[in-house]
């Protein structure tokens, strides 16, 4: 599986769940809100180094993700779970990296949100698993890949692992992955499916026919993402239940409908690669008939501040 991390007191956790209005999720049980709306935070890239006070690009990766996870911790509607979608560390995955990563996310276990991680290009396997081997991470079915199947009341959430070569820009999915997500989503085809990968299908290649949702930056997504996103693209169109594929990668926020999938590129929470790219999270709702995403910018004046986007459940 992906790192697992639980909330620090279950039973302060279950206490704060009664008093608190919205939907609220303790290891992937989602308990729907009066609405039956279930709602879950997602971050990507946050690059964490060990020192906090590490600047890339004038950006403090460590403040934009303390404040990133305040915001999460705050919201009126809290979220059921928080996914961070790869790229943890800040370029190599190194021990003293994850150690402050950790440390970043006591205040959300301590609010009893559960926290899912996956694995970016900039991560590494060996200290990521070290760092986090208190938690009790489970044997993947996929060796030497981290793969996870997280439930709800209303979807389940599939993340893998793109993960090739640590600080290496391309990923790859491998086909022993390939098969096994195939045959989870039709083993799970009762409820709609979500994807997560770390790495991006190639827009210009694979998805230029589709429609454009959301376009920021001039849909910059480059070749460099995912070297076996042909056979990715195979297997989410044959499974009717897949709503949607994130990823993250490129430090951009767009989305584009393609096949009747939407294609969700998440922002990054450190540092955007041009000023016109957003860094912030995406606060994902979903109930029975259809889900939407909105992205929380770090600066408010952003002119993509609060943008929502419906993703219909295909067949719906």
């Amino acid at each position: 599986m992906p790192i697992e991390i639980a909330p620090i007191s279950r039973r302060s956790f279950l206490a704060h769940s009664a008093a608190v209005a919205g939907s609220l999720a303790f290891i992937g049980r989602v308990q729907a809100d009066a609405a039956d709306i279930e709602t879950l935070a997602l971050c990507s890239d946050t690059h964490i180094a060990a020192d906090p006070n590490t600047l890339r690009s004038d950006v403090n990766m460590s403040a934009n993700f303390k404040k990133v996870l305040q915001e999460i911790i705050g919201s009126t509607a809290k979220p059921g779970r928080l996914l961070v979608n790869g790229d943890c560390a800040y370029l190599t995955g190194q021990p003293g990296d994850y150690q402050t990563f950790l440390s970043h996310l006591t205040p959300v276990r301590e609010a009893g949100i559960p926290i899912t991680l996956a694995l970016g290009n900039h991560d590494d396997r060996a200290p990521f698993r070290a760092a986090l081997k208190e938690t009790g991470i489970e044997a993947s079915p996929i060796p030497d890949k981290q793969v996870a199947i997280v439930p709800t009341k209303h979807a389940n959430w599939f993340l893998l692992d793109s993960l090739e070569s640590v600080n290496s820009t391309p990923g790859l999915l491998g086909q022993p992955q390939l098969d096994w997500l195939s045959r989870e989503l039709t083993k799970h085809g009762d409820k709609p499916a979500f994807v997560m990968a770390h790495h991006n299908v190639e827009y210009r290649k694979h998805l230029k026919s589709g429609d454009v949702i959301v376009d920021v930056a001039d849909r910059r997504i480059p070749a460099a993402g995912l070297i076996d996103d042909e056979q990715l693209l195979e297997v989410l169109t044959a499974h009717p239940n897949v709503v949607a594929f994130f990823c993250g990668h490129t430090h951009q926020w767009n989305v584009v409908r393609w096949k009747d999938i939407s294609f969700v590129n998440l922002p990054c929470t450190a540092y955007p690669f041009l000023p016109a790219d957003p860094n912030g999270w995406v606060l994902c709702r979903h109930g029975s008939n259809e889900a939407e995403i909105e992205i929380r910018t770090l600066d408010p004046k952003h002119a993509a501040q609060g943008q929502k986007v419906k993703l219909p459940y295909r067949g719906a």
